[in-house]
């Protein structure tokens, strides 16, 4: 495996630690710049969509429509 690719592995695993059982959206509070790495500026901005929802409802619905998007 290429050393950037284990150094991104890594990075993911210390982000899904960081966050245990929280949002996803809170990924947008990470000061750090190591974990800035391995988030895209797509993946920031459908962070914050996700964030200016106005309900559960709404969000699952633009989830839903993103992932459709997506593939």
């Amino acid at each position: 495996m290429n050393e950037s690719i284990i150094t991104l592995i890594e990075i993911a695993i210390k982000l899904a630690k960081y966050n245990e059982h929280n949002d996803v959206i809170s990924f947008l509070k990470i000061q750090s710049d190591e974990f800035k790495t391995i988030l895209s500026e797509e993946e920031i901005q459908k962070l914050m969509i996700y964030a200016n929802c106005l309900n559960g409802i709404e969000r699952e619905n633009i989830e839903n429509t993103i992932w459709l998007a997506e593939y």
